[in-house]
């Protein structure tokens, strides 16, 4: 992508596993200029990317005392931005603002405001959605989608709803996905969003489609990964071409190219980590093989007898199809964690 190195304000830069986000935002040939709160990891990428600035601002939580104080740090620091973006959920709100009020492209705040609240009046009703869960991530532009991806969720560990990995492509009925697709691309539009990456949870019940959430940015993790290596279509360029105003320029295989397992490993028990052991497997596939390791050797850990079982790791990989992605994930995972009582 040529796009003349243009000064991009990243507007909180979330947790460090979003550090590769902005390295490949610079290998697009954007300048970053990364707001965050005084102390925060990101500070290190103004050494660790070249051209990159970090200012810093007090943060409140109030979403336009925030926004007016990243803009007075700004201001002060002398940057001239040519784009605003953020791929984290705890600024969707204040980037917006700031977007607006510099003039440059963005999605309204009123519809920003009205996805991320998740409580949306004073009577709040709850029912339990049987059914497959799946993450949308879609592309829009002037009001319209021109790319979707779907993953597919797995089971989560009940009572507590902790997820247990995702897929790529879906394997489920192919209709119900496309329904549920069609359904978070209308309930974007019925938001106000016009433009950038968004990030809809749903799932296909019994009853058909339903919507569980609406986020205003890009999904998290390794999903851009994901989506490259199966679609071939490079999320952040997409959420960079947006915020820019540039065109889209997708062109998304037709066919998947590889299939993607993602899967988290969790303490088998209550106890002291003794050991976390992973088999090694040959990359195949358009990402190859990632391994997240969170757990420690001698920490204390919770089992699934308590309400949240400890992470430990969590694995992503691609094989040549499906079917291959998780045959190499159960030989990665083939021995448990070791836990000894504490």
């Amino acid at each position: 992508m040529t796009t003349g190195e243009p000064t991009v304000v990243v507007v909180g830069a979330g947790y460090e596993g979003k550090r590769h986000y902005y390295e490949r935002l610079a290998g697009l040939g954007a300048r970053l200029v990364i707001v965050d709160e005084p102390g925060h990891w990101s500070q290190s990428l103004a050494a660790d990317i070249a051209g990159t600035t970090w200012v810093a601002t007090a943060i409140s939580g109030d979403p336009d005392a925030d926004a007016g104080a990243i803009l007075s740090a700004l201001e002060r620091a002398g940057v001239r931005a040519d784009g605003v973006v953020t791929f984290f959920e705890n600024y969707v709100c204040e980037a917006a603002r700031v977007a607006a009020a510099l003039g440059l492209p963005g999605n309204p705040p009123e519809a920003v405001d009205a996805a991320r609240s998740k409580v949306g009046s004073d009577l709040l009703l709850e029912g339990y959605l049987d059914g497959v869960e799946f993450d949308v991530d879609l592309v829009l532009q002037d009001g319209e989608c021109v790319f979707s991806s779907v993953s597919q969720n797995w089971p989560t560990a009940e009572p507590s709803f902790q997820e247990t990995g995702l897929h790529l492509p879906p394997d489920h009925n192919k209709r119900a996905v496309a329904g549920l697709v069609d359904l978070s691309v209308r309930t974007v539009q019925g938001f106000g969003f016009r433009r950038g990456v968004l990030h809809v949870e749903g799932k296909c019940t019994s009853h058909g489609p339903r919507v569980i959430e609406v986020n205003a940015r890009m999904g998290g993790a390794r999903i851009y990964q994901m989506v490259e290596a199966v679609w071939g279509v490079d999320l952040i360029e997409a959420q960079l071409r947006s915020c820019l105003d540039l065109r889209q320029t997708l062109k998304p295989s037709r066919k998947p190219r590889c299939g993607v397992v993602n899967a988290i490993v969790y303490a088998p028990a209550t106890g002291r980590l003794a050991e976390l052991p992973f088999a090694d497997v040959a990359p195949e596939g358009g990402m190859g093989v990632e391994l997240d390791v969170f757990g420690q050797i001698g920490q204390d850990v919770t089992g699934p007898e308590g309400t949240f079982a400890t992470v430990l790791a969590e694995l992503t990989l691609s094989g040549k199809n499906l079917r291959r992605a998780r045959s190499m994930a159960a030989q990665v995972l083939r021995e448990p964690p070791r836990i000894l009582p504490a």
